[in-house]
């Protein structure tokens, strides 16, 4: 398992990002929260809100956001840019130890609209869906 902390970007080559079941931490996120930014709006959104480890898919840029609501990522060396992917994989809570999908609003990237919309296709049938 890959550590990553703000001492020192981590370059992730595409093979091991690539693995369903890779596992990462990132030094200061017990318990933390984890979002997904899939345009560079959604990424400055993030920048300023409460979750911990933000994930950019559209360059596979990983940061700790240690800076709360506040504008930027926080301190040199204790915030900021933490993991380059190659490949840019998709990644989700599910690949961090210690992390829980950010649930705050629409940006995030949150897999659960994607099971409410399933849930959803469900209950109204094939018919009623097309």
């Amino acid at each position: 398992m890959a550590e990553f902390n703000a001492q020192k970007v981590t370059k992730i080559v595409k093979g091991a990002a690539a693995d369903p079941d890779a596992s990462f931490s990132v030094e200061g996120t017990d318990g933390g929260t984890f979002a997904i930014a899939s345009t560079k709006k959604d990424l400055k959104q993030l920048m300023k809100s409460d979750a911990d480890v933000v994930y950019d898919e559209r360059k596979g840029k990983l940061f700790l956001n240690d800076n709360g609501t506040a504008k930027g990522w926080g301190a040199k060396k204790v915030g900021g840019l933490v993991a380059k992917f190659k490949g840019k994989p998709e990644l989700s809570a599910d690949n961090f130890d210690g992390v829980t999908p950010h649930d705050g609003d629409g940006v995030t990237g949150d897999t659960d609209i994607e099971d409410q919309i399933t849930s959803l296709g469900e209950e109204l049938g094939d018919e009623k869906m097309s």
